[in-house]
């Protein structure tokens, strides 16, 4: 089972927060208990499916839209690829 980013995240921040707090910060236990809940989060919570584009298209590099591939100029946005 592939693992969310939310848990390395979240893992980061924890560590961050316990590296404030041995400096002797005042605000890092908001950085622990965020890294924590991140954590739990990222065991629980399953990484988005990666979205392809159909056969023959690609993404458009600014708006996002199902463009021909051969497309040097995108239909929607009129920006050049």
């Amino acid at each position: 089972m592939k693992r969310s980013p939310l848990l390395f995240s979240g893992g980061l921040v924890f560590l961050f927060g316990v590296f404030l707090a041995l400096a002797g910060l005042p605000f890092s236990y908001i950085f622990v208990f965020s890294g924590l809940i991140m954590a739990a989060l990222g065991l629980f919570i399953s990484p988005p499916p990666s979205v392809e584009p159909e056969k023959g298209k690609k993404f458009c590099w600014y708006c996002y839209e199902q463009i021909p591939d051969d497309a040097g100029i995108c239909p929607h946005c009129r920006l050049k690829q």
